[in-house]
């Protein structure tokens, strides 16, 4: 294998690769929707003005083998500006990392070495988060020598629910507490004598109306600011289009007496559920519409024969309600030596808060047995 390296810089070289980025994203272990070609674009087309792109294609021959799909951005930390070379789509992405054929570590190498050759145009990377069975964080970071760059991982969980089995066995695994819970609810709205309404849209047939829901929910929700610009409302229709997403693109809607209260926002692919985001309507929290809205997608999920359900990045306590299993996944930062500020700003100031905050729980919890013997 004769591996040579192509820095892509510009938006049109971008547009013409769609193809070839996903004939070899079907080779790559990592599969997500979130390494698409049609994901990534469209992002870019819409967040991008303010960044530089660093693509880079390995190809064997004429070959594209791996590409590493990056930006430079402008980070600020501390009162100061770095340039960070970090993944295309962050931080909106929840999977992320190199996409290459097979997995072949020599093309992650020559990766490496041609991010190493560039240092100069940036002062932090940021790779992640990526999965641990696909991509070592520890052999990235043996590429990176020890003399010349300081490097930090930080773990992460992604949560995945398999849905091919039986529903009625896998709702039995679901604690007992959980589901009385999620009974109460449905005779809570059944006393009250409202009506209830479950709708998935999917395989195409999403519309720009089903995100207007989305838009009107989520405004009241939680974090409201996650569309209320023009633009982020933009990017998410557009992802909507027959020619990027549509069949992708898979949204779910909990109704109460005729009125969606709930979403569900994802996309389904290779067969599988990878679930981005959720909402309710604060005013209806006393039935718990996350959670039964969730109980309805699984059920569904389990009815059409989908492989399985991603909950993606965020390690939240209700993940864990649902049985799935964890799958690691790492967010990985490298920074030259020489760039001293980047060391304190991204190694060294976190690496003393984990130890501050590790050594004060030990504190705690040896004056919590001390009181306990007094």
């Amino acid at each position: 294998m004769s591996i040579t390296i192509e820095t892509i810089n510009t938006t049109e070289a971008f547009k013409n690769l769609r193809k070839e980025w996903n004939r070899l994203l079907e080779q790559s272990p990592v599969q997500s929707i979130f390494l698409t070609w049609e994901w990534l674009y469209t992002w870019w087309d819409h967040f991008g003005a303010d960044k530089t792109l660093h693509i880079l294609l390995a190809r064997d021959s004429s070959e594209i083998v791996g590409i590493a799909p990056l930006m430079i951005t402008t980070a600020k930390r501390l009162g100061f500006r770095f340039r960070m070379l970090r993944n295309l789509g962050m931080p909106d992405v929840d999977v992320a990392g190199l996409i290459v054929k097979d997995g072949d570590q020599e093309v992650v190498n020559h990766f490496c070495q041609e991010i190493q050759n560039a240092s100069r145009q940036w002062d932090i990377l940021e790779l992640g988060e990526f999965p641990n069975a696909v991509l070592d964080p520890q052999t990235i970071v043996r590429q990176f020598h020890e003399a010349n760059y300081l490097s930090r991982l930080m773990p992460k969980l992604h949560t995945f629910i398999p849905t091919t089995g039986n529903w009625e066995d896998y709702y039995k695994t679901l604690a007992k507490h959980h589901r009385r819970s999620m009974r109460r609810k449905e005779r809570l709205l059944a006393e009250e004598h409202k009506s209830v309404e479950y709708q998935r849209f999917n395989e195409g047939k999403v519309r720009p109306e089903h995100y207007n829901i989305i838009f009107n929910i989520n405004a009241k929700a939680r974090f409201p600011e996650l569309y209320a610009t023009e633009s982020l409302r933009n990017f998410h229709l557009a992802l909507a289009k027959p020619d990027v997403l549509q069949h992708a693109v898979d949204i779910s809607f909990f109704l109460v007496n005729n009125v969606p209260i709930a979403f569900d926002y994802g996309f389904l692919y290779n067969q599988v559920y990878e679930a981005w985001r959720g909402a309710y309507t604060p005013r209806c929290s006393e039935y718990s519409p996350g959670s039964l809205i969730f109980l309805k997608l699984l059920n569904h999920n389990f009815t059409s024969g989908y492989l399985g359900v991603d909950l993606l990045r965020g390690e939240h306590d209700y993940k864990k309600r649902w049985r799935g299993y964890d799958r690691p996944f790492t967010l990985l930062w490298v920074v030259p030596r020489r760039k001293v500020l980047a060391c304190a700003a991204y190694i060294w100031l976190p690496d003393l808060k984990k130890r501050v905050v590790s050594l004060l729980k030990r504190r705690n919890a040896d004056s919590r047995d001390a009181e306990g013997e007094d």
